[in-house]
């Protein structure tokens, strides 16, 4: 009687394992669902002081290089990414302020090109990979001009390379290996 009683036991805690795993697998992998509130506090922040920030207009004409930078609750902000295809619209930082749902700039500009922008691969860029050959990307500066640009590919680098894209969306996808969504500017 014992023994069945003990084998209850540890059918049961491995059951409540199996549980809280599935759980927070699924946590991870529902997009929206994780607290990205600072994030959307920043975007908010951003549509109020960034000219045309969010909106179908923009400023013409050319940008600074390098990058103006605004400061909005301690964080340098470089501009804003959006992806309409999979509703993603995110704060940019300068380079070293990569925060988790931000993407943070990496190297480059739009108007130097070999622009980089990473992000986390579990919250700002968890549904890149969903992201179609063609599809819209913008990129829009503190001083509110837009840089649109289509998605033309998407792949995995082993080793880095800055390729002969305008703007490249990475994550990693382990120590070695980057996901890279690829676009070019229209």
């Amino acid at each position: 009687m014992k023994r069945r009683s003990g084998k209850r036991i540890f059918l049961v805690i491995g059951i409540a394992i199996i549980a809280v795993a599935a759980a927070f697998a699924a946590y991870l992998l529902i997009p929206g669902k994780q607290d990205n509130s600072q994030s959307q506090e920043t975007i908010a922040s951003m549509e109020e002081l960034i000219p045309y920030f969010g909106t179908d207009q923009s400023i013409s004409g050319l940008g600074r290089d390098p990058l103006a930078v605004l400061s909005i609750d301690g964080t340098d902000i470089v501009g804003g990414l959006e992806i309409p295809s999979i509703n993603l619209r995110a704060p940019v930082t300068e380079k070293g302020q990569g925060k988790e749902y931000f993407a943070s700039r990496m190297t480059g500009s739009p108007i130097q090109g070999h622009f980089i922008i990473t992000g986390g691969r579990h919250d700002v860029f968890s549904r890149i990979t969903k992201v179609k050959p063609g599809a819209k990307v913008s990129f829009t500066d503190v001083d509110g001009v837009c840089y649109d640009y289509s998605v033309t590919t998407q792949f995995h680098k082993k080793k880095w390379d800055y390729a002969d894209h305008d703007l490249m969306l990475c994550y990693k996808t382990d120590k070695n290996t980057y996901f890279v969504l690829a676009c070019t500017s229209e």
